[in-house]
């Protein structure tokens, strides 16, 4: 990021350049739609390689698929219009992508059981803005273009991926170049923001239909903030991408999300930021983990990150503490970086595989670039099931051979060094949008929540520039709760082996109530305990 401090609409900011709808809670296989485009040779390979031969024609053939139950459907056979660039215009978007595939679900998925589509590498990530194409990465003085078209209420770049959320949202109706004429300028508040709730609890009975929106925060410009009291986290779709450098990469993304397990004795989680004060404060600083577009909350804001993220990890005990890697003090001197390259400075290493990487990246001395900065994640030696977030407003840029901007870290970089899931930026979000690593480190490492729906409880907003890089179906096994070594899930024979032999899970120094509670709410539906009653729990 090009850390730019700009006028707050009322504070400051930093610029990050800087049935129908529901019966089953858990994400299952056949509410996913992977949707591919068969004249891309990588798009039909990742499709194959995930759903399996059988539903995908004209790969190598003979693959099971690691996913075999979701549903697929080619953008070829839907649209003349292609999608296989990096960066599409709004028209092309509509055409190629969000047109067609609304007509194919609103035919063959009446009901609404489709929860979650995935696209596949190949496939656009970054929308144009209308008027303006670049102004996303725009950051030519004395006032930068991409503040002047966030201030006047006219952002209408943003990712693919985000928008598709609200596909059933006319969002970009009325657009004509001015400020807050159209839903596409600036963000949606995401009704699923930080949300405990599984995604399948919401009825998708409405989500045809056109809801309307309001500016939440007065005194901000017209355009900047849209939400509506009537959307529900049902009436929009999880959005997940398998994306790398390479088909191979991406093989390697969706074999390591299978693994499921992590261990929580060797578990590493690195929170790395600069310029703190290493306190949880309780409403927005700038901090950069901590922004939002006013010195009041609006309701982008959740908490101070990455001190939540350290404390929700501590105060749960499940993970051993001393792989909780918080940092709050100023390159170089306090700045992680991994084994695997040398990054011209002395630097503090962390040799061992990480879980976690969030961190302030190419921002964390308030300039861009040096330093091999661009190969931070590829820095590390990764373990099972790691997540990579950075702050930084380009690191989801490079899909496509779209290139690396500012020096700024990459998702495609940390899938090829071994990481399994990420959240990234294709375009200048804000400090403000950034997914929460607390809300995804308590949903995904210490709940039972799917990939995907951690991964967007974790955002504030939608129609925005975010990308979502993994299996959406993945979930974490946490080593500690599969205490009958028979196998490396946790299900109803882990039960009984705990009420045989009681094991202290949260390490609080007694096996007692808290820990059987914690292996019961790991087991998935269907294993036994949704039927237990008195004595049997």
């Amino acid at each position: 990021m090009l850390v730019m401090r700009v006028p707050h609409l009322m504070a400051a900011v930093v610029l990050v350049a800087g049935l129908a709808g529901g019966a089953c809670a858990q994400l299952q296989q056949s509410q996913v739609l992977v949707v591919y485009d068969s004249t891309s040779a990588d798009s039909l390979a990742v499709a194959e390689y995930y759903a399996g031969s059988a539903k995908v024609a004209g790969g190598v053939g003979g693959l099971v698929g690691a996913r075999p139950g979701v549903g697929v459907v080619d953008l070829a056979g839907l649209t003349a219009t292609r999608v296989l660039t990096p960066d599409v215009t709004w028209g092309q978007f509509v055409a190629g992508v969000r047109n067609p595939l609304r007509a194919w679900l609103n035919s063959n998925d009446r009901r609404g059981r489709v929860r979650c589509i995935v696209l596949t590498k190949g496939l656009a990530h970054r929308i144009l803005d209308t008027d303006n194409p670049n102004v996303g990465e725009d950051f030519s003085g004395p006032g930068p273009g991409v503040v002047t078209e966030l201030s006047a209420g006219d952002s209408t770049y943003s990712s693919v991926d985000s928008e598709l959320t609200l596909l059933q949202q006319n969002v970009e109706a009325g657009e004509n170049g001015g400020g807050g004429d159209s839903l596409s300028d600036g963000m949606i508040i995401n009704p699923y923001f930080g949300s405990s709730v599984p995604f399948g609890a919401f009825s998708t009975a409405s989500r045809k239909v056109a809801r309307a929106f309001v500016n939440p925060v007065s005194g901000f410009p017209r355009g900047l903030l849209w939400q509506s009291s009537a959307l529900t986290a049902g009436d929009m779709y999880l959005v997940t991408r398998l994306d790398g450098a390479s088909v191979q990469a991406v093989r390697g993304l969706i074999d390591r999300a299978q693994v499921g397990i992590v261990d929580t004795s060797s578990a590493v989680f690195v929170l790395d930021e600069s310029r703190s004060n290493g306190v949880a404060d309780g409403g927005p600083n700038n901090e950069l983990d901590n922004q939002d577009f006013a010195t009041s909350p609006t309701p982008l804001w959740r908490n101070d990150d990455y001190e939540s993220a350290r404390d929700a990890l501590v105060a749960d005990g499940r993970f051993a503490p001393v792989g909780v890697r918080y940092d709050s003090g100023p390159f170089p001197s306090n700045y992680f970086f991994g084994p695997r390259v040398d990054p011209g400075v002395v630097l503090p290493r962390i040799s061992v595989p990480i879980t976690v990487l969030a961190s302030e990246g190419a921002n964390s001395d308030g300039t861009p670039g040096g330093l091999a900065r661009a190969q931070l994640p590829d820095s590390f030696l990764w373990g099972p099931m790691g997540f990579y977030s950075t702050i930084e407003s380009f690191n989801g840029r490079d899909f496509g051979g779209k290139g690396v901007l500012f020096s700024h870290s990459q998702v495609a970089g940390a899938v090829g060094a071994g990481c399994t899931f990420a959240v990234g930026n294709c375009w200048e979000p804000f400090a403000p949008t950034i997914a929460h690593n607390e809300v995804f480190i308590r949903r995904f490492y210490l709940g039972n929540m799917s990939f995907a729906e951690a991964a967007w409880a974790s955002l504030p907003a939608l129609s925005w520039q975010q990308v979502v890089v993994g299996d959406p179906l993945a979930r974490v096994v946490r080593s500690g709760e599969s205490v009958d070594a028979g196998d490396a899930g946790v299900n109803i024979d882990d039960m009984y082996q705990w009420e045989w032999q009681p094991v202290d899970i949260n390490r609080d120094g007694q096996a007692n109530g808290t820990d059987r509670r914690l292996i019961e709410s790991s087991m998935r539906p269907g294993a036994g305990v949704l039927d237990m009653v008195g004595v049997q729990r």
